[in-house]
């Protein structure tokens, strides 16, 4: 997606390479980057071996975290993916232009055609939209940054220096904004706001995104581990085989994930305070600065080969359960998650 960026100019593909990123990528990795998945579901309600299987060309183990689940592809592809989107976060534009494409913290140094430049970039975004750049530059260029598709325009701006703050204007195709900048040192103050937003899936269904995020259901796990197993055998290696805190997990759900949730109830939170660094590790659950709040009940939610089945139809859903609030937090952060919901209407139900 970022090379066909880089090609074609269009934003979509920019957009779909954080999506991926900041969603697909961490949810199949344990925080300690020691396990990973081989196969990830968008409504996985435990981890654990199958019964069956319900994947083409995997084991019953395969959507599972460990070493090598199955294939060991994986094992050793699986840390490539941040340091390359790091690496294509900045690129060039024409022969005097730089700009920061995927957004993210980063720092780059560059050979323009008429300035030697170095920018460093302090952000928590995707949990923040908040940018700052201090930009250092020998002759004049031009700096770009992208906008993307998402942002509210009117509580969006860019701040260059003290001067007065801008309002956004990027390229309809590409979604750059550009910024005319002299020689010397500048600061640029970058701030993306977002709003909740539900896009709609099969069967009254809904996935729901704050800016580059998709959030999912939290639910509650029990964890065990082993050593690592050989994916074709699933005989334990011996004990010397991997580093130690190379483990295969299993995590069993402690908290309902079969639930339908009223989307006109969605709540945003973030954490009281805006100056609190970012966890490390940050992908694992309850470490969001971030997450929303909605009413849910349970309902029935029959499997599919040992799986969450197709969700059921809006017809035959009915509250097993109290209406209650549940969390949804960011993707990457759930393990354990349902990101393709059912919708009810509830508002006549007695929350709890």
């Amino acid at each position: 997606m970022s090379y066909l960026y880089q090609a074609i100019g269009n934003k979509t593909y920019a957009e779909m390479s954080e999506l991926t990123a900041f969603n697909a990528l961490p949810v199949m990795v344990t925080g300690d980057w020691w396990a990973h998945q081989y196969v990830a579901q968008p409504n996985q309600g435990y981890s654990k071996k199958l019964d069956a299987v319900p994947f083409h060309n995997t084991n019953e183990w395969s959507q599972t975290f460990g070493l090598e689940p199955h294939y060991p592809c994986c094992t050793v592809n699986h840390h490539q993916g941040y340091p390359k989107y790091l690496a294509n976060s900045f690129v060039g534009v024409d022969n005097n232009g730089l700009a920061h494409v995927l957004l993210m913290p980063a720092n780059v140094t560059a050979a323009l055609k008429h300035a030697n430049v170095t920018i460093s970039c302090e952000t928590k975004y995707p949990f923040d939209g908040l940018l700052q750049y201090v930009i250092s530059s020998s002759g004049n260029f031009d700096f770009y940054v992208r906008v993307p598709s998402w942002y509210i325009s009117k509580h969006s701006n860019i701040e260059v220096g003290t001067g007065k703050t801008q309002a956004l204007s990027p390229d309809t195709k590409t979604g750059l904004h550009k910024i005319s900048l002299k020689s010397g040192v500048t600061e640029v103050t970058y701030i993306l706001a977002a709003e909740i937003r539900i896009e709609a899936r099969a069967n009254s269904t809904i996935s729901v995104y704050y800016g580059s995020l998709l959030y999912a259901l939290e639910i509650g796990s029990k964890n065990s581990s082993t050593r690592p197993k050989s994916f074709s055998s699933n005989a334990e290696f011996p004990e010397d085989y991997a580093p130690t805190p190379s483990r295969d997990w299993i995590m069993t759900n402690t908290s309902a994930w079969s639930v339908a949730i009223d989307p006109s109830t969605i709540k945003m939170h973030k954490s009281a305070d805006p100056d609190t660094s970012l966890p490390n590790p940050l992908w694992v659950p309850g470490a969001s600065p971030v997450w929303m709040s909605v009413q849910a009940c349970e309902i029935d939610w029959p499997l599919f080969q040992g799986v969450p089945g197709p969700v059921p139809a809006p017809h035959s859903r009915k509250c097993l359960s109290d209406v209650s609030e549940v969390k949804l937090v960011p993707y990457g952060t759930a393990k354990l998650h349902m990101a393709e919901l059912p919708t009810m209407s509830l508002g006549a139900k007695q929350y709890n």
